[in-house]
C-alpha cells in the first residue's frame, strides 16, 4: 500500500485512476465530498492503524472461526497485493 501511495503522488491522471481502483478494491474509500481526493491517503492509513490496534488487543488464542476468517482475509490481501503490483508494474 505504501508503494502504491508513493507512486500515486507522481502518477499521471490515468495511472492514478488505476491505482485508486486497485486501492479501493481493498479498502472502501468512497468519499462524497469536494475534499475526497485529499482524504484518501489519510483514510487508508487510519483504517490500517485501526486494524493493527484491534489485533494488538487480542490476548486470547483465536477460535477456529477466527482462523478461518484470517485465512480468507490473508487470501484477499494477497490477491489485492498482486493487483497493486500489476498496476504499478512491480514484479
Amino acid at each position: 500500500m505504501n508503494a502504491a501511495l508513493a507512486a500515486r503522488a507522481t502518477a499521471s491522471p490515468a495511472k492514478r485512476a488505476q491505482i485508486d481502483a486497485a486501492l479501493e478494491s481493498l479498502v472502501q474509500l468512497d468519499i462524497s465530498s469536494s475534499e475526497g481526493d485529499v482524504l484518501k491517503e489519510t483514510k487508508l492509513r487510519d483504517h490500517i492503524a485501526f486494524l493493527a490496534g484491534e489485533i494488538e488487543l487480542a490476548y486470547e488464542k483465536p477460535t477456529a472461526a477466527q482462523y478461518q476468517v484470517y485465512d480468507e482475509l490473508k487470501a484477499d490481501a494477497a490477491a489485492g497485493e498482486a493487483r497493486l503490483q500489476s498496476v504499478l508494474g512491480a514484479p
